[in-house]
C-alpha cells in the first residue's frame, strides 16, 4: 500500500521506519483510532481494510499501537456507505483528537487545512485540483484510495462533542493511502466460466470509477477500451443501463434501482452484499447473496444463499452444482418414464394382439422394484456433464419435462417395447416355444434392457464410451447388483416359483442377449443421428 502526504510518498509494509513526520504521525493516530476492526487472539476481525491498517501499525510500533486503541472514544459516526466516510472522537492528554477516514473526494471537501512538513496550511482550489489528480491516478493503478483527516479540540468541548451528531468540519487533511486488493487468482477464470454458461457478471461497486476499471480490466469484466463505467451520480431514470458491466461510487438505494432495472430488462438478478443497506436490495433480487464472515446478520436474514468462505468461486461451484442436480432430476424422470413407457406398450400391444399378458403382476413389480431404486438413484446422485457450464441458462418458465424431452421418452419407450414384442411375437408363433417360456423371455429381456437403458442417459453432445454416465461409479454398482438380483431370482426356487420361472434352455438366454442389447444399439444410433 502506498501513502501520500503532501511533502512524501511512502511504500507501508516496506518503509519500517517512517520518521517523526507530523502528517504520518496523525496517519497512524487516525487509522488506529477511526477504526471499527477489533483484535482476537492476535487476529483481527471485520472489515479487510480497517484490519490490514490495524495490523501494519500494530507490527510497527506495538507501544504506541496500544497506547493508541486504549483512548476512550466519547463520539462516532460509523461508516456509511452513502456518505463514504466513518468519523469518531476521542479524549487524548492534549484535549479532544476528531478523526475521519473515507472515500478521498469527501474527505477533502470537509478540509479547510492540510499539512505540509511541519507546518498546517489553508487549503484552496489548487490544493483541492492536485489532491484530486492523485486520487485519480492512484485509482487508475487499481488500489482503492482512503482519505485521512483531523481535527484537535480543547478538553472543554469534550461534553458539546460527545452529543454533536455533526461534528466534522474544518478538518486538516493529512493524506491519501492507496490500498492494494489483489484479485484472487481464481477469479478470473471463474468469471470466464460464467460467460461461458452465458452469466452476466456486472460490478456494483461505492469505489472509484478508475479502480472499478482497473480491477475489471484484470478480471475480463471490462475487455475492450470504450466498455463504459457508470458512475453512481449519472445513474437516473434515464440512463441507459444495457451492456453496462461496471457501477462505481454506487450507493445502496442504486443497488436497489440497478436490480430493478435488469429485471424490467427480464434478467434474472443475483447480488451479494454484505451489510444492513445491502439488505433492501439484497431481498429484491432473484438471488440474494450474503457474505458469511463480513455479512451482518440482517444481511444474513434477508437472502436465499450465504456464502461461508466470502468466496465469489464459491457462487460459480454452486451454480454448478444446482445446473448438475436439476439435469440429473430430469435424467431421472426421462429414465423412469422411458421405460415405464415401454411396459404399458409392451403389455397392451400383446394383449389385445394376441390375447396373452406378457408379463405377470409380480413379475412387474420385480422388475420396477429393481429399476426404481438402484440404476435411477444412480443417475440421480452423479456429477454430471464436464461441459454443464458451457451451456446457455434455463429459461424459468420452461417446465423441466420439455416438449422435446417427451420425445426422447416417446422414442425410448417405443424403442423398447418395439423389440420386446418382436422376440415374444417370434418366440411364440415363429419358433413355437410355450407362452410359459415366451412370458420369461419378455420378463428377462425388459429386465435387462431396462438396466442397458442407463445408458442412453448421456447427452448427444457427449461421447459414447466416456460420459457422464460411464464416469458415474454408482451406475457400475448398482447395474452388477440388480443382474445378480435377477439371476439369484431366477436360481432360488422359492423365488422362481413365485414369480413364475421356467428352465430355459441356453438358445432362449440367446434370444433374451439380443433382444436387451438391440434397443440399447438402436437408441444410441438414434440418439447419434437426431441428437437426442
Amino acid at each position: 500500500s502506498v501513502l501520500e502526504t503532501a511533502d512524501r510518498q511512502l511504500e507501508l509494509g516496506k518503509e519500517k521506519d517512517p520518521g517523526e513526520a507530523k502528517a504520518f504521525n496523525h496517519f497512524r493516530k487516525i487509522a488506529v483510532l477511526c477504526n471499527d476492526a477489533s483484535e482476537r487472539n492476535g487476529d483481527f476481525e471485520g472489515d479487510p481494510l480497517d484490519a490490514a491498517l490495524l495490523k501494519y501499525f500494530r507490527d510497527n510500533d506495538k507501544d504506541d499501537y496500544n497506547s493508541l486503541r486504549e483512548l476512550k472514544k466519547i463520539n462516532e459516526d460509523p461508516f456509511d456507505s452513502e456518505s463514504m466516510y466513518m468519523g469518531s472522537v476521542h479524549r487524548d492528554d492534549k484535549g479532544c483528537y476528531i478523526a475521519v477516514k473515507g472515500a478521498s473526494s469527501v474527505i477533502l471537501k470537509m478540509c479547510s487545512h492540510f499539512i505540509e512538513g511541519e507546518n498546517i496550511k489553508e487549503s484552496g482550489p489548487e490544493f483541492m485540483e492536485h489532491w484530486t489528480q492523485i486520487d485519480r491516478k492512484l485509482s487508475s493503478d487499481g488500489l482503492k484510495v482512503i482519505g485521512f483527516a483531523f481535527r484537535e479540540e480543547e478538553a472543554s468541548k469534550a461534553d458539546e462533542l460527545g452529543e454533536e451528531e455533526e461534528f466534522l468540519g474544518n478538518m486538516t487533511f493529512v493524506g491519501i493511502a492507496g490500498f492494494i486488493d489483489p484479485v484472487r487468482e481464481d477469479i478470473k477464470g471463474s468469471i470466464e466460466k460464467c460467460q461461458h454458461a452465458g452469466i452476466k457478471v456486472v460490478m456494483v461497486t461505492g469505489d472509484h470509477p478508475e479502480t472499478a476499471r482497473n480491477i475489471a480490466r484484470q478480471v475480463n469484466i471490462l475487455k475492450d477500451e470504450d466498455d463504459r463505467v457508470i458512475h453512481g451520480r449519472d445513474l437516473d431514470k434515464e440512463t441507459d443501463i444495457t451492456g453496462a458491466a461496471v457501477f462505481a461510487r454506487v450507493d445502496p438505494s442504486q443497488k436497489l434501482d440497478i436490480i430493478t432495472r435488469f429485471q424490467d430488462n427480464g434478467e434474472i438478478a443475483g447480488m451479494t452484499g454484505d451489510g444492513v443497506n445491502d439488505s433492501p436490495a439484497l431481498k429484491k433480487a432473484d438471488i440474494g447473496i450474503a457474505m458469511g464472515k463480513r455479512g451482518t446478520q440482517t444481511a444474513h436474514e434477508v437472502s436465499d444463499m450465504v456464502l461461508q468462505d466470502d468466496a465469489f468461486t464459491s457462487i460459480i461451484k454452486a451454480m454448478e452444482e444446482g445446473r448438475i442436480i436439476f439435469e440429473n432430476i430430469k435424467k431421472f424422470i426421462i429414465y423412469q418414464l422411458s421405460y415405464h413407457l415401454a411396459e404399458i406398450i409392451i403389455i397392451a400391444g400383446i394383449s389385445f394382439s394376441l390375447f396373452h399378458l406378457p408379463l405377470l403382476p409380480l413379475q412387474l413389480l420385480f422388475i420396477n422394484l429393481l429399476s426404481d431404486v438402484f440404476p435411477a438413484l444412480a443417475l440421480g446422485i452423479g456429477k454430471g456433464s464436464s461441459n454443464i457450464m458451457d451451456r446457455s441458462p434455463k429459461d424459468p418458465d420452461e417446465p423441466i419435462i420439455t416438449k422435446r424431452n417427451w420425445m426422447i421418452i416417446s422414442v425410448y419407450g417405443v424403442v423398447i417395447s418395439i423389440f420386446v414384442i418382436a422376440s415374444y411375437i417370434i418366440s411364440l408363433k415363429v419358433i413355437g416355444l410355450s407362452p410359459e417360456i415366451c412370458n420369461n423371455i419378455a420378463f428377462f429381456s425388459l429386465a435387462f434392457g431396462q438396466l442397458l437403458h442407463v445408458f442412453n442417459m448421456r447427452e448427444a453432445d457427449e461421447p459414447v464410451f466416456k460420459n457422464q454416465v460411464t464416469r458415474n461409479k454408482y451406475i457400475w454398482m448398482a447395474l452388477p447388483f440388480c443382474a445378480a438380483m435377477l439371476l439369484a431370482a431366477y436360481f432360488i426356487p422359492v423365488i422362481s416359483n413365485a414369480l413364475s420361472f421356467e428352465r430355459l434352455e441356453s438358445s432362449v438366454w440367446l434370444i433374451i442377449a439380443v433382444t436387451a442389447i438391440l434397443p440399447l444399439l438402436s437408441n444410441q444410433l438414434i440418439k447419434k443421428i437426431w441428437k437426442l
